[in-house]
């Protein structure tokens, strides 16, 4: 049967629009383009004669739906830190795309570090976006408004990385609603040439009377339900042990949904019965790893911030870094555990059991942060005007949006300066 070009646009354009609704809603490797035909009412042959496969299909919604639609309100926002005297929060209500859109966007980027397929037209998507945030930069360089000593590209990649860092920690949780103008702030603070005493801007409550971070926070954490109690660890022996190593690179290196029992057993020189024989499968391997291996490192990460915050300026500062910059390195090291935890979060939406015990992590980090820094504003060590808790997300968050706008630029990135630049900005008195 002969369509005619607008019915022919319309189906391309419904093909589109549900591919980019499953890929929100699943993830880019659970999304199979047979139930796409159905939900179009289509027949799968449809989909292929007019796109080749997935990749194709994220190429045309990038340039097609999600350049146009999302494209200009990410331009502002990254223009937004480097225009004018007031601070803009990261989360700022004048600028904020379609959040359902964003996650297609984010969802995207986050199945680029297993499809390389993905990386060229998200790198194209991404560049347009850092071009409009250095233009801008460049701007306020010019009238003497910018921090120096710092990469260009670092200082505008760092007010951007809280919305994709943000966006995947809240597959296991519920970011906090306000205190996002007082990080903002202190991102601005760290980057502009502004004095490091300048306060935070103050936001309003609900009933419309000024409400500062402290007074914020405190009903935050009196709404907030308390952190479920760790279970006591399991005993591994050697071998469970092993198996346990083995599923972390795997599930690391390939993405949870391409790893396989097989491939994992196969790393840790066993046979698939023997793995069975002590884990429940491969969402149990990958809740294990999360446990034992990942949560330790993000534990000492946040005591090595704390510790630096206390010790003022100088090596702790540098150790510190150096952490953030290890943990953006996608091939080895932290960053690896870091993408672990990714894949674990991505999972929960499928898998009871991870979700219960990634959310409960979550939970625990983000109330250890946020208490030390609390506990740090009350002795006077760390500036009173920023909010702890949104602080403590966007500083968890911030290795893996880093991490997932990587491919936007090329060659090395400087992350050190701008780093120390916020520890900076974060422990300066408001008098100095």
């Amino acid at each position: 049967m002969k369509v005619s070009r607008s019915q022919a646009a319309e189906l391309r354009e419904a093909i589109l629009t549900t591919t980019a609704d499953e890929f929100r809603r699943v993830g880019y490797e659970p999304t199979a383009l047979m139930s796409v035909a159905d939900r179009c009412g289509v027949a799968s042959s449809a989909v292929y004669n007019r796109f080749g496969g997935k990749a194709e299909l994220a190429r045309a919604i990038l340039e097609e739906q999600l350049d146009p639609a999302v494209g200009p309100a990410l331009d502002e926002r990254a223009t937004n830190p480097w225009r004018g005297r007031q601070p803009t929060g990261i989360m700022a209500r004048a600028s904020t795309p379609d959040l359902e859109l964003m996650a297609v966007l984010h969802e995207l980027q986050l199945a680029a570090a297993h499809e390389p397929e993905l990386r060229e037209p998200l790198a194209a998507f991404g560049s347009r976006r850092l071009e409009a945030g250095l233009e801008a930069r460049a701007a306020a360089d010019r009238r003497g408004r910018v921090r120096p000593g710092q990469d260009p590209v670092a200082q505008v990649m760092v007010h951007a990385a809280g919305a994709p860092g943000t966006y995947v920690m809240r597959l296991t949780g519920r970011p906090p609603s306000t205190g996002w103008r007082s990080v903002g702030h202190l991102l601005r603070v760290a980057t502009r040439e502004m004095p490091l005493g300048a306060p935070a801007p103050t936001e309003r409550s609900p009933s419309g009377e000024p409400a500062g971070p402290s007074a914020r926070d405190a009903a935050r954490r009196a709404a907030s339900p308390p952190t479920a109690p760790a279970p006591p660890p399991r005993e591994h022996d050697q071998l469970g042990r092993a198996l346990i190593a083995a599923g972390a690179k795997v599930i690391a290196d390939q993405g949870y949904d391409r790893a396989t029992v097989a491939a994992i057993a196969r790393r840790a020189g066993v046979t698939t019965g023997a793995l069975y024989n002590r884990f429940e499968g491969k969402y149990d391997l990958l809740c294990e790893a999360v446990e034992s291996l990942a949560a330790p490192c993000v534990d000492a990460e946040i005591t090595e911030l704390l510790d630096a915050l206390d010790a003022g300026s100088g090596a702790a500062d540098a150790r510190v870094a150096a952490t953030v910059v290890a943990s953006v390195d996608p091939v080895e090291g932290p960053g690896r555990l870091r993408e672990l935890v990714v894949q674990a979060r991505h999972t929960a939406r499928r898998e009871a059991g991870v979700a219960e015990v990634v959310t409960r992590l979550q939970q625990g980090w983000v109330a250890t942060l946020a208490d030390g820094l609390r506990e740090r504003q009350g002795r006077g060590t760390v500036r009173a005007d920023v909010d702890p808790t949104a602080l403590a997300w966007w500083w968890l968050s911030l290795p893996t949006g880093l991490a997932m706008l990587e491919g936007t630029t090329t060659g090395p990135v400087e992350w050190e300066p701008t780093v120390l630049a916020v520890l900076t900005a974060l422990r300066a008195p408001l008098d100095a």
